[in-house]
């Protein structure tokens, strides 16, 4: 793609294209990198694969594109270079963010090239967004210093990863890599589905690394590369580069001195200064080079270090294939999303008022509208979230009710439309997704507000969107204002670091919501949705009268969401949806969809290996080479390839983390069915 043919909408788009990289410019290959076979083969078929083979990932819904891979582990161990690899491999078109592309001294500015990033990655896809230290940007949000800037940057980051507008087909990759992947945000490492370590090299992998770095070097025939791999127990390919450029320094050093040696000698004796010499007379590298190197460059990294000893650990918790024992680090909570299958119910089309018709009074009126999603367009109902019955009955009750029968709410005052719901729970429960649910089922128009949407860097004109907000909804009415991760945005007043324009922001958000001029009948709701609901402003959380806490599916609702992922796959006959939900108890929804996208990669890679096979074989006979097969050839998914995927992908929830007991705690103390006990909980309000 020509990136001049791009067109971008705003300035924080026309800045950030400046500094994408086309694949043909990163200039890494999996080739250059000497080791990480398994890693790079993961990559491969995650990333590559899709691109390459499409025909193999049309069968079902399972294998659409990952959205986020993390690269973790002890530094210099090639994250970096193997997320570049990754950009040239697939043709893709390489985003690296870092602080300074994104912060600004204007308020409000860093969430708008938040959000930049990801429609700016939409346009020019396939692209890979590529977040190196990912762990000071997307920490965790409990940090008392924490600048509000940060923490709401943070919340914009994450809403239009996996938020609303987000398509499941997109061809956008978020790459993060970190050697502190344990200081990450739960809802950061939730959408982060496959975490893969890059460990420190064995002796094997020391000696393909080296091959790799000294390809292209002049080395004697004593140089025994296996020799030196045995030598450096516990060198990082960094570590291994490092020697080997100190190895290549010597004869250099050699030369130099025999220059000087020969300069002088001229001197003495008043001859003509000799020549100097060049690059082909440098002596081949020798095995004494190496071991000279060896005694400058040590391993500069401790395999029994606290650090070294965190990444094992996190690994073993939260990586592919660790034992997934819930030990030291069960204060993670790490929740994944009940993101199932689309499907569109548009039982209230007569309810849909066409937004090219809307007569807008001004220029923040304008600008929300283009944002206005029509439910027609959000393509989830409630059939497709095969759990929580609970929170849809009341969804049902509180919202679509209302409109299918308005009849049955006429009587008296006090059955008006509820002009607040909160949802909260876990990371990645299902928030979000019920949300967009309610919209199709209310037929409404769905606004999604974030930061970026409702900032500016003048003076009062926040306080404007704010209010274009909520007369826009009442012009279409009916509507829904969602806010995700609603405490970044509505987050308590009291804090002493908030800029005072945030503060006008909340009360003019309040203030037209339920003020003076808010009308009872009118059919707007405010939707939100938090993982840290004991952040929120008393205003706000007496705002929102019903308050749902969506929590972790028990073996009952397990088997109904395995039933909804597994709806349009074909499985066979011996696969017992109740044996795995009783296999995975303290499952997400998405830890049993990854679990399911797990399996489904089970029979492609089968029939990839089919195919390497047969043609190693059509070339030893001298045959031509057989067709390749499509998805029309894959098997149906077996018991077993479940039973394989649950060996790699762990339960995502720690059930006695603190912010799990906190959740609790607060669904006792303000959710629907609680016990209003104010003891542990009596700081909140």
């Amino acid at each position: 793609m020509l990136f001049q043919d791009v067109v971008t909408e705003n300035e924080f788009e026309k800045k950030l294209l400046s500094d994408v990289i086309p694949p043909s410019d990163v200039g890494v290959s999996f080739d250059d990198i000497g080791a990480l076979e398994n890693v790079k083969d993961t990559l491969k078929e995650l990333v590559m694969l899709p691109l390459q083979r499409p025909e193999l990932f049309d069968k079902g819904q399972l294998t659409k594109p990952t959205k986020g891979i993390l690269l973790f582990g002890p530094p210099g161990t090639g994250k970096t270079m193997l997320a570049k690899a990754v950009a040239t491999e697939a043709g893709a078109n390489f985003i690296n963010i870092s602080m300074s592309s994104i912060t600004s001294k204007w308020f409000g500015e860093g969430e708008k090239y938040v959000k930049a990033v990801f429609s700016l990655a939409s346009k020019i896809a396939p692209s890979v967004i590529f977040v190196d230290e990912v762990d000071s940007m997307l920490g965790r949000r409990e940090n008392p210093g924490e600048h509000e800037a940060m923490r709401k940057m943070k919340n914009e980051f994450m809403v239009n990863w996996d938020g609303l507008r987000t398509k499941d087909r997109e061809r956008v990759l978020v790459l993060a890599a970190t050697n502190r992947p344990f200081d990450l945000d739960e809802a950061v490492i939730r959408r982060l589905p496959r975490r893969l370590m890059v460990n420190l090299p064995d002796a094997t992998n020391r000696s393909k690394i080296l091959s790799v770095i000294l390809s292209k070097e002049e080395i004697a025939p004593d140089v025994d590369l296996e020799a030196i791999a045995n030598m450096t127990d516990g060198y990082s390919g960094s570590d291994l580069k490092n020697l080997c450029v100190t190895a290549a320094h010597l004869p250099i050093r050699e030369i130099l001195e025999k220059e000087k040696k020969e300069k002088t000698a001229a001197e003495a004796e008043n001859r003509p200064t000799p020549p100097l010499y060049s690059c082909t007379d440098i002596r081949s590298l020798t095995m004494a080079d190496f071991k000279a190197a060896h005694e400058q460059v040590c391993a500069s990294v401790s395999t029994d270090s606290s650090n070294m000893n965190e990444l094992q650990q996190w690994n073993e918790l939260y990586g592919e294939g660790g034992s997934r024992k819930k030990t030291s680090l069960s204060y993670f909570i790490i929740t994944y999303g009940l993101q199932m299958l689309h499907g569109v119910q548009d039982e209230n089309k007569s309810l849909k008022k066409s937004l090219k018709d809307v007569v807008t009074e001004n220029e923040f009126e304008k600008k929300l509208l283009s944002d206005v999603i029509p439910p027609s367009d959000i393509g989830v109902s409630f059939d497709d979230i095969g759990a929580l019955e609970n929170v849809k009955d009341t969804l049902k009750e509180l919202v679509m009710l209302p409109l299918q029968r308005p009849e049955l709410f006429d009587k008296g005052q006090l059955t008006k439309p509820t002009k607040g719901i909160l949802l909260f729970g876990p990371p990645g429960t299902g928030k979000t997704m019920l949300a967009k649910a309610v919209a199709t089922e209310a037929g409404a128009n769905f606004i999604n507000i974030s930061m970026s949407s409702i900032t500016s860097k003048w003076f009062g004109e926040g306080e404007k969107y704010v209010k274009a907000v909520f007369s826009l909804a009442s012009k279409i009415a009916p509507s829904v204002i969602f806010v995700d991760e609603v405490d970044s945005m509505l987050g308590r007043r009291e804090n002493p670091g908030e800029h005072e324009a945030m503060r006008k922001m909340k009360n003019e958000f309040m203030v037209n919501w339920d003020g003076l001029r808010t009308k009872d009948r009118e059919r707007v709701l405010v939707l939100a949705a938090t993982n840290r609901p004991f952040d929120l402003d008393e205003a706000v959380i007496r705002r929102l009268p019903r308050r749902l806490m969506v929590n972790l599916p028990d073996a009952t609702n397990r088997s109904k969401i395995l039933s909804v992922i597994l709806s349009k796959e074909e499985i066979a006959p011996d696969v017992d949806l109740e044996a795995i939900a009783n296999m995975t108890d303290g499952y997400s929804g998405s830890d049993l969809k990854n679990l399911c996208v797990t399996a489904a990669h089970l029979p492609i890679r089968e029939i990839l290996e089919k195919e390497k096979k047969e043609k190693t074989a059509a070339e030893a006979e001298n045959r031509p080479t057989p067709p390749l097969y499509s998805c029309t050839d894959i098997r149906p998914l077996t018991m077993a390839d479940f039973k394989a995927a649950h060996e790699q992908v762990c339960a995502s929830v720690s059930t006695d983390s603190s912010n799990m007991n906190e959740l609790q705690q607060w669904n006792e103390l303000y959710g629907e069915g609680g016990s209003r006990k104010k003891t542990s909980l009596s700081y909140f309000m």
